[in-house]
């Protein structure tokens, strides 16, 4: 197994975590778990980006800006769609979503990536210490918009806060690849991002939400590191069911975004009609919600791939044009 295979095993469980978590930090879980979880998820997402995001010098704006609608926008309608007719009926039902970007619920994350990477595009191509100011500056316009509760359609006002991670990533990202874990390093980290989620004020990506913005942000990143760390290790590790389970879902982390919570009302709704005790209810709950995600991202990956972002048309350049 080469290292280029390695990473992208270790960045897909640690994605796989974060998706899981996030699951986990929606539903009722105990305040000291849900605010060491919401320290880190979501950021996860930028950063991983980040590590990812082609130099400026390899892509044209067109092009990137063109396989992004494919991969985000055309996505983003249409489980917007399904997701909304789901809500049918229920208190959730709001379609004016669309245009505000979802308050409160996952798919938030895909129109702020979509406009953070075609802002971030530009920044990429200044030198390293430029690059450094003018996300040190869009970050502090991101805490202005924040501190006075600004907010934009298609929470544009979280671009700033998302830019400062993909930056994060994309500076990061050749030492992160070269990275060997270390089981001392990740236990420290470990315990003192943990620790600092329960000090520190909630992070809360989705709203704009900085908490201490330096302390807050460092200690996102921290957790980060200790999510890498620990998905490195994993990624070692013979593919057992759980292993696999995680990697599957990082892979597939939008179908969670987009379904989790609507699969959640409907499956929540039942289970308190046939009044299972909680002990049956909470598995039960969790292995038909996955169940059904999986179902259906099969299903849609394998039937209509362009709708959800897994098949670029034959006609779009991957090259610089």
């Amino acid at each position: 197994m080469n290292n280029s295979i390695k990473r992208i095993e270790w960045v897909d469980i640690a994605r796989g975590i974060a998706i899981i978590s996030m699951v986990a930090g929606h539903s009722a879980i105990p305040a000291t778990l849900s605010k060491y979880i919401w320290s880190f998820h979501m950021p996860l997402f930028f950063i991983v980006s980040g590590l990812f995001f082609k130099a400026p010098q390899t892509i044209s704006f067109k092009a990137l800006f063109i396989k992004r609608i494919f991969t985000l926008l055309i996505p983003y309608c249409f489980f917007t769609v399904i997701v909304m007719c789901g809500y049918i009926g229920t208190e959730y039902f709001k379609p004016y979503e669309l245009y505000e970007g979802w308050e409160g619920y996952a798919l938030w994350f895909v129109p702020v990536l979509f406009f953070a990477e075609l802002l971030f595009y530009f920044i990429a191509k200044l030198k390293k210490p430029k690059l450094i100011i003018c996300v040190c500056v869009l970050t502090c316009l991101g805490k202005i918009l924040s501190i006075y509760s600004i907010r934009i359609p298609f929470k544009i006002d979280v671009v700033p806060f998302a830019v400062f991670f993909i930056a994060s990533g994309y500076i990061a990202r050749k030492y992160i690849f070269k990275y060997k874990p270390k089981a001392w390093l990740t236990l420290i980290c470990g315990i003192i991002t943990i620790v600092l989620s329960q000090i520190l004020p909630k992070l809360g990506m989705g709203k704009n939400e900085f908490g201490i913005m330096i302390p807050n942000l460092l200690n996102a990143l921290l957790g980060i590191f200790f999510i890498f760390s620990i998905s490195m290790y994993l990624a070692e590790i013979s593919k057992n069911i759980v292993i696999r389970f995680v990697d599957y879902f990082g892979r597939n982390s939008l179908f969670v975004m987009a379904f989790s919570q609507v699969f959640n009302y409907w499956i929540l709704t039942w289970l308190d009609k046939c009044h299972f005790p909680k002990i049956i209810a909470l598995p039960l709950r969790y292995a038909i919600l996955f169940g059904a995600i999986f179902i259906v991202a099969e299903m849609m990956m394998k039937h209509i791939p362009i709708l959800v972002g897994k098949k670029l048309p034959k006609t779009l350049s991957h090259g610089k044009k």
